[in-house]
């Protein structure tokens, strides 16, 4: 039996008609209609270098710099041209359509999540712009792989950190990376690494001075004592700490024909004078000095017996 499934009568002997399931648009001659972001239930037309996406109209204007564009659209099926590259626009999509594109934790490789950045950061989309940064942040990529995005996306910490790595680092700027970093950057880090090769070599000689041990004899106070003796005053001739029994004491030094010491009573006379003088140990003389100067010594308490 044949049934018409274009009208049915119901038991009224009223009519229903049947409305035909929706269709996905038919692109626009010219146009490649994407196979992944043509939606049956779209409603905007998004056409990019000859590829058209069929997407819905909430999801762009997420992007703050698309609600003008727009409005300027008839609804539905609005038609918006941009001048993009296709791949970063399939790629933005794939992010923005995941149920879980704000969460921290992504699936996402650095193509997609950079392609998202960069028209998050044209578009003005400071949610997507977030998502992109931190999940790229968390790859961990080689520091000169984050120095691109960095500068196109204005991320400065990235830069900061990618300059660091070149100029504390061992081996040579490749000619690629100084391709990358452009004329500027390239003198001003030639200039970074040249000033830690001096610093390096500057703290590693005071470390080899510190480890080397001396071979000189450590100096000990009866040694500067007895280079005193030998470089400041010649003490060949000088008498004895105790002068002799037999020494006549009116005898001068004026009549043996040799010149009287100074008037200085604090003149050191014998070697112990001069080792009393160098040492701090006040002598007889510099006590008489120091009594006639008006300086006496404070009287002690007397030892008990």
């Amino acid at each position: 039996m044949n049934i018409d499934t274009t009208t049915l009568e119901n038991q009224n002997g009223a009519e229903t008609k049947m409305e035909d399931p929706p269709k996905s648009p038919t692109p626009t001659s010219g146009m490649k209609e994407d196979m992944e972001f043509h939606f049956p239930d779209g409603n905007v037309y998004l056409r990019i270098n000859g590829n058209e996406f069929f997407v819905h109209r909430y999801k762009l204007l997420e992007f703050r710099g698309m609600g003008s564009m727009l409005e300027a659209q008839p609804e539905p099926n609005s038609v918006l041209e941009l001048n993009e590259d296709e791949n970063d626009v399939r790629n933005t999509f794939r992010v923005l359509y995941a149920s879980l594109y704000y969460a921290s934790v992504s699936d996402f490789g650095a193509p997609v999540l950079a392609s998202a950045l960069r028209l998050a950061t044209r578009y003005d989309h400071p949610a997507l712009r977030k998502f992109a940064i931190d999940n790229l942040e968390r790859m961990q990529l080689p520091p000169m792989d984050y120095l691109p995005l960095a500068r196109e996306f204005n991320v400065i910490e990235w830069e900061k950190r990618a300059l660091d790595h070149l100029a504390i680092r061992d081996e040579p700027i490749t000619v690629a990376e100084a391709s990358l970093l452009g004329t500027e950057s390239f003198v001003a880090m030639i200039v970074r690494r040249e000033q830690r090769l001096v610093q390096a070599a500057h703290l590693k000689s005071a470390q080899e001075r510190v480890a080397t041990p001396s071979t000189e004899p450590p100096v000990t106070p009866d040694a500067t004592i007895k280079d005193a003796e030998e470089d400041v005053i010649d003490l060949s001739d000088a008498p004895d700490d105790q002068t002799p029994a037999d020494a006549q004491p009116g005898m001068s030094e004026e009549a043996n024909g040799e010149e009287p010491p100074p008037s200085d009573p604090s003149y050191p006379r014998t070697r112990l004078h001069l080792r009393q003088s160098l040492s701090g140990t006040p002598t007889s003389s510099s006590k008489q000095a120091a009594h006639q100067n008006g300086v006496t010594k404070k009287p002690g308490r007397k030892r008990k017996q």
